[in-house]
């Protein structure tokens, strides 16, 4: 494969395996500038299954105690198994509100819908419009009797099970039942249909939202003239089972196996003329209905552990109930398990909490003191008593320990988390203290409330500081004043505040005023619901001044001007990315508009960060204000400069840590990224504010210097000879620490033997090459005769023949040997007489030496030379 500069080339590698294991390799990439190996490793492993030690875990706890135990999540093979915990149970406030919210969304996928007369109360519904029903819809449960309608509010029911409630709502167009259960096992529809002729069936659909599966079961009569009616009964629990009449006139529908169901919702719609609503229009309607009310996670029961991966073995999992929110009596909740495990995504796990306790009486006060009190007359207060237990509270008697103090009920019972209100009466006889204790006896134990009361001769005096209020608004959506109630009295004055005018508030509607006392009163006129226009009514003031039992205030309020209109951008703040623009809008209405960008218009477009004022005047001349913060994101990235490598290295880029997200154009999701090759590295981020930015860097791979030193060379110890790494380099770096770009090499200093001698250059881009040669230097012993020259061998280093040439006085018996480096004889002549040239030859070329250094050995009786040569 040939790669152009600048080119890059794609490859796929693809991993098969056929048996459980763990596999690798390496693929190599060799290529005209340097060797590269990739690496691979892979995995060949099973299908996860998700097991549970248990599918019941039991609680017996009191009501104001916690109670942890634990269950085993398994996976019997080696492939990584993720599950999720949630723990759900319905709220149904909270499934209402959201309902009334939401509600046109659901009926909206209805088709040809039918809009259901009656439905709101009582406990069916007569006909619902045009014959649709012959009194149906009746709900009932396995513990007898029917749930009566109660449109828009929550009802505790028995018939529901112990801690059962529930609500209906009719829209237009969709009865909704909402109920909490708690161990019923059937619920039930009941009634007569009208839908002569019609036809019959159902289904149960199946729904995954949030990890939960949601089973909906249904049945259809339709066919008819009449309208047609749908039952969608929806749950989370599997085990439900559902059965219905196939008879035209009979609306029946039950649900079996409810057991262990802690919330149910039942929907009933209509299409008219008998309109058949099938699979995919139900499942959109259930749906929308799931979206809407999907239950939350209580505070009552937690888990240590709310996900996590099993590989092979098991995960114990702590699960915590607090019995606060229970009464006494057996209740189930249920765990959701979710899992990537194919052939089980999710198992349930049944809480079921046995809940004994005792009731727990707490009085609202600590004690009641009545203040003084004309003896002609009597003075009654409110004991609240609660039950905070979790059984039902008996109170079997409350007296008074003095009989000026009486006590209207004595003997009550109160459910837990319930609680009642006791009248306590103080009257009087003498002029003189009257103190008691009020004794409330209970099976949860005796309570004892201090009592206290004075007895005065005269009763309390009444008076106003007026007898009339008026206040007038301009430019004001609320405006408030103040009047006074005096007490001129001997006794306690005790007053009720009530006024005649919706929009006026008071800031007491109930005090009591001491003898030579008073209180201020604020009156405040809520004008900006109000239509523009004069008020009149009354205060009035009930206190128990025998002689003026209400005193009436006269109020006059002038809101005459037209309604005055005040500024709402609608929020305090926007965020947006740089490069986008938000609109900001004043709202419409107004007569005149002034931005403190100088813009004199309704709405402005704005793409900087900065607050944005707006001053508005409505036709009245009223000024108001208001005001926007825009925010303007932009994350900073930066690669730095383009950069160099060179070959055999790589770099790490880093795109920082301030970011949500990163994606590079190597496909990679990470901060960082490790690179080797030449190209164009880009990497775009995202931050906290899902704006995004990018940045750039080009990446060169240099080539590394080629520096020759030449081939190994041999001197003698009299010789000497300069390497040269050549020119074009910007540091040169000897094995002797010398920095300059030759290197001469002494025999005499080098010594005799082999001396290997490397340069280290680095060129302009930063890169590094090296190279290596073998100086070789021998001896003079032997060669030299005083001072005269006896042989001499050449060349050095030899491939062919190497010659060794005499001098002319020898002429002796001689024997040659050649050595490799391990002493291993390769080679022996001997020679008689050197003939008359003074030449005699080896023919190195014959001997299949292999390259490199061996020793050369010339002697005889007189002479001893041992020379290192060079084979090449």
């Amino acid at each position: 494969i040939t790669i152009l500069p600048g080119q890059e080339l794609d490859a796929t590698v693809k991993f098969k395996a056929s048996t459980v294991g763990s596999y690798s390799s390496t693929i190599s990439f060799l290529s005209n500038t340097s060797t590269q190996n990739l690496f691979l490793e892979g995995s060949f492993v099973i299908n996860p299954v998700l097991t549970l030690s248990t599918d019941t875990i039991r609680y017996n706890l009191s009501c104001n105690e916690e109670v942890s135990q634990s269950f085993s999540i398994s996976n019997a093979n080696s492939s990584d198994l993720q599950f999720d915990i949630d723990i759900n149970d319905v709220d149904l406030e909270t499934a209402l509100t959201k309902l009334n919210s939401n509600f046109q969304n659901i009926v909206d996928l209805i088709p040809n819908r039918f809009n259901i007369d009656y439905g709101l109360y009582d406990t069916y519904i007569e006909s619902g419009g045009d014959y649709m029903y012959n009194d149906g819809n009746y709900l009932s449960t396995n513990l007898g009797g029917y749930l009566t309608y109660s449109d828009n509010e929550i009802i505790s029911n028995s018939l529901l099970g112990a801690e059962g409630e529930y609500f209906v709502r009719k829209y237009e167009g969709l009865f909704v039942f909402g109920g909490k259960l708690d161990g019923i096992s059937e619920f039930s529809i009941d009634g007569g249909l009208d839908n002569w002729g019609a036809q019959i069936d159902g289904t149960v659909l199946e729904y995954e939202f949030n990890g939960i599966t949601y089973y909906g079961f249904v049945k259809r009569i339709f066919g008819a003239s009449t309208p047609s009616v749908n039952h969608l009964f929806i749950t989370r629990n599997p085990e439900v089972t559902q059965d219905y009449s196939l008879s035209d006139n009979n609306d029946s529908h039950t649900l079996s196996n409810l057991e262990k169901s802690s919330e149910l919702f039942y929907l009933l719609y209509g299409g008219t003329f008998g309109e058949y609503i099938d699979d995919d229009a139900t499942m959109a309607i259930m749906k929308e209905f799931i979206h809407t009310v999907a239950p939350i996670a209580p505070s009552y029961v937690t888990t240590d552990v709310a996900s996590g991966t099993v590989n092979a073995g098991s995960q114990d999992v702590n699960v915590s109930v607090s019995g606060t929110n229970f009464n006494v009596g057996t209740h189930y909740r249920e765990l959701m398990i979710a899992s990537n495990a194919p052939d089980n995504r999710f198992e349930l796990l049944t809480l079921e909490i046995n809940v004994d306790g005792n009731p727990e009486i707490e009085t609202e006060l600590s004690e009641i003191n009545f203040g003084r009190v004309a003896i002609a007359d009597s003075l009654t207060k409110e004991l609240t008593i609660y039950n905070a237990g979790c059984d039902t509270l008996f109170v079997t008697n409350i007296t008074s320990s003095i009989a000026q103090y009486n006590i209207g009920s004595q003997v009550l019972e109160i459910l837990p988390d319930e609680s009642y209100s006791v009248l306590v009466e103080f009257k009087p006889e003498l002029v003189q203290a009257y103190s008691a204790n009020l004794n409330i006896e209970s099976d949860a134990g005796n309570v004892t409330i201090p009592l206290s009361g004075t007895g005065v001769n005269s009763g309390p005096v009444i008076a106003t500081d007026s007898t009339t209020f008026m206040m007038s608004l301009e430019c004001e959506n609320e405006k408030s004043g103040i009047f006074k109630i005096y007490n001129f009295g001997e006794a306690d004055l005790v007053v009720q505040l009530s006024n005649d005018i919706a929009e006026l508030e008071l800031s007491e509607t109930k005090a009591t005023i001491l003898s030579n006392d008073s209180i201020e009163v604020e009156v405040t006129f809520m004008g900006e619901q109000a239509l523009a226009g004069n008020y009149s009514g009354n205060i009035s003031i009930v206190s128990n001044d025998a002689f003026t039992p209400l005193t009436q205030i006269n109020v006059s309020i002038d809101d005459s001007y037209n309604k005055v209109k005040t500024i709402e951008i609608g929020w305090e703040q926007d965020d947006i990315c740089q490069g986008e623009e938000v609109m900001v809008n004043a709202g419409s209405g107004f007569s005149n508009y002034t931005w403190n960008t100088s813009a004199e218009t309704q709405t402005i477009t704005v793409n900087s960060t900065g607050r944005y004022i707006a001053t508005v005047l409505d036709y009245n001349g009223c000024e108001s204000q208001d005001s926007v913060d825009v925010n303007v994101h932009n994350p900073v990235i930066n690669l730095g400069a383009d950069m160099g490598i060179c070959v055999g290295q790589s770099t790490n880029l880093n795109a920082g840590s301030s970011f949500t997200t990163y994606e590079w154009n190597t496909a990679e999701t990470t901060q960082t990224i490790s690179v080797n090759t030449y190209g164009s590295y880009s990497v775009t981020v995202t931050d906290s504010n899902s704006c995004e930015n990018s940045d750039e860097i080009v990446v060169t791979v240099n080539s590394l210097p080629v520096v020759d030193l030449g081939s190994d060379q041999g001197i003698t110890t009299n010789e000497s000879i300069t390497l040269d790494a050549g020119n074009g380099f910007i540091s040169y770096l000897w094995n002797d620490e010398s920095t300059s770009q030759a290197l001469t090499v002494s025999g005499s200093i080098a010594g005799v033997g082999t001396h290997s001698y490397s340069v280290l250059v680095t060129n302009d881009k930063g890169c590094e090459g090296t190279d290596t040669v073998i100086v070789n230097v021998t001896s003079n012993t032997g060669i030299n005769n005083f001072g005269e020259e006896i042989l001499s061998i050449y060349p050095n280093p030899v491939k062919e023949n190497l010659y060794i040439h005499f001098s002319p006085e020898f002429n002796q018996k001689i024997t040659f040997r050649i050595y490799d480096l391990t002493g291993t004889l390769i080679y022996i002549e001997e020679v008689r007489k050197i003939n008359s040239d003074r030449l005699h030859k080896i023919q190195v070329y014959k001997l299949n030496l292999h390259p490199g250094m061996y020793l050369l050995k010339i002697n005889n009786e007189e002479l001893n030379i041992v020379e290192h040569i060079i084979v090449e």
